[in-house]
């Protein structure tokens, strides 16, 4: 029960229904009015957990049958949906003419239909028609010859109190090279931190100042995901219609409208409505096609991997395959997940950041081994680190501050080094310059590496950390987000929090003063 109405909902891989029944303030029943949009997209290739591969045949299967089963489509964590064998309360955003999401990354939800659960439909969401609020009685059977009486006096009908705009809160975030960017549960777009070259996506061109404190990008709410790694100066994000929107400096194409005119405000890339997901390096943009096809465009030293090193400032394929499932980039080489698990990666390999085994720079991917258990990858500009499914993780490139994990400082290793702990219940990954940061499944938070800027969110500020450090004692965190000395993540509360160097106020709490430890930044 919301505000005097009650919400129930039932979904299949279709589409989502809403029933919605209404109930005023004294408890008299309206008509009821049923409502559906498209929703949950359909699996048509496999879907990768930490714990194991789940075929689409196999989601099908646990949707017909109500079997428990944990998915995420795809590996890249796009529409993120969890299933699990116990109905909780939760609560359910539903944006107008969107896909159905489930905006809390870590909540258990049922296969199936008909369960029950507190809805709350964002404005403009739902459409239909209400019916008259009155008596829910039956019409009396009119008396043989009644005597007739006064008529009474009508009650006056209450007038309605407006329903309250629900409080818009995040659900994602990334952090870039001294800008953060969010999308918010109204699917609005915020950024805070520089404004130099047009990264806040805000306008104002050369002169733009940037922002302490979150600011919003235009006025549309149809965002959806935003590209993952360090663009450096530029940013870009999905549309809810898959289209592909990029801004920022532009002296190597890497926004991808065909100029290198820096771009101020969002600019459409190409007319393509079926982008999957986006991965920034340094200078330059990659994409995955619904299709499982790679595109990039922008700076290219080898980091596009198509054999050449010929900028382009427009989308190109590369290569014929349309297997892939997951991308990052780095500042000059890039990595990416195939459907079968395998770890490919390319471009620059002076400090071994490919982890094939040589520091041979490659024009074209290069397996990472044999094995075919990958499901994350995050690279940055001297290491690469990925998870396996079964929940290991792994590191390697350039040591520089103990970044890699394994509780050695300064070495270079060309090829997977795993975690000095040897877990097996890490979730997500995310790397910086010099440090990088874990979920694991029990949703705690670890990082180590180089801590001056206090990257590392153990409230100390100490110079390094050579070994997986617990940032704080909770255990309700979302995937976190690397930056260059720098970190974000979100809380299961829908809170934002973030830690590290705050160079031009890119943490985003109204300072530039370093945070040893998270810090609230929006909720």
């Amino acid at each position: 029960m919301k505000d005097g109405v009650s919400y129930a909902y039932a979904w299949n891989n279709a589409e989502v229904s809403l029933t919605l029944t209404p109930i005023n303030e004294s408890g008299v029943r309206c008509d009821d009015v049923t409502v559906s949009l498209v929703g949950w997209q359909q699996v048509a290739y496999p879907a990768r957990w930490p714990q194991r591969v789940v075929t689409a045949e196999e989601i099908t299967l646990a949707k017909d049958s109500g079997t428990p089963l944990k998915v995420t489509i795809p590996a890249t964590c796009q529409n993120d949906a969890y299933w699990g064998p116990a109905p909780q309360i939760g609560q359910v955003n539903i944006a107008g003419g969107s896909p159905w999401r489930e905006t809390f990354v870590n909540h258990q939800l049922p296969i199936g239909t008909g369960k029950n659960y507190a809805a709350d439909p964002m404005t403009g969401g739902l459409t239909g028609n209400v019916g008259p609020c009155g008596p829910d009685t039956p019409t009396p059977t009119p008396t043989p010859t009644p005597t007739p009486e006064p008529t009474p006096e009508p009650t006056p009908t209450p007038t309605p109190e407006p329903t309250p705009t629900p409080v818009a809160h995040p659900i994602q975030v990334e952090v870039g090279t001294l800008t953060s960017c969010m999308i918010k549960s109204d699917q609005s777009l915020w950024c805070w931190g520089s404004g130099l070259q047009g990264k806040l996506g805000t306008g104002g061109g050369p002169s733009s100042p940037g922002s302490r404190v979150p600011i919003r990008v235009g006025t549309d709410n149809d965002w959806a995901r935003l590209a993952t790694g360090s663009g450096h100066s530029h940013n870009c994000a999905l549309k809810t219609d898959n289209t592909l929107w990029c801004w920022g400096y532009n002296s190597r194409g890497q926004v991808g409208d065909g100029s290198t005119t820096d771009r101020w405000v969002p600019v459409q890339v190409t007319e393509a409505t079926d982008w999957g997901s986006i991965a920034m390096g340094a200078g330059f943009t990659c994409a995955i096609k619904t299709n499982g096809t790679r595109w990039c465009w922008g700076y290219n030293g080898g980091n596009y991997g198509n054999g050449t090193q010929q900028d382009s400032y427009v989308p190109i394929q590369i290569g014929d395959d349309s297997d892939w499932a997951a991308l990052a980039g780095g500042n000059f080489h890039a990595c990416g997940i195939k459907t079968n698990g395998s770890l490919w990666c390319w471009g620059n390999n002076e400090v071994g950041a490919l982890g094939d085994g040589t520091r041979t720079h490659r024009s074209t991917p290069s397996r990472v081994g044999t094995d075919n258990d990958w499901s994350r990858i995050s690279v940055s500009a001297n290491h690469s680190c990925a998870i396996k499914t079964n929940g290991t993780l792994w590191c390697w490139g350039h040591d520089v501050g103990g970044n890699i994990g394994n509780g050695e400082l300064f070495s270079t290793y060309t090829r997977p080094q795993q975690e000095y702990g040897k877990a097996t219940d890490w979730d997500s990954v995310t790397v910086g310059y010099s440090h990088s940061c874990a979920r694991k499944l029990d949703n705690t938070v670890w990082c180590w590496g180089q801590n001056a800027f206090g990257a590392v969110g153990d409230g100390t500020g100490s110079p390094r950390t050579l070994i997986p450090t617990q940032v704080g004692s909770d255990n309700d965190w979302t995937n976190p987000e690397a930056g260059i000395q720098q970190n974000c993540a979100i809380k299961t509360n829908h809170s934002l929090w973030c830690w590290g160097q705050n160079q031009d106020g890119v943490i985003g709490d109204g300072t530039t003063q370093d945070k040893l430890a998270p810090t609230l930044i929006a909720q």
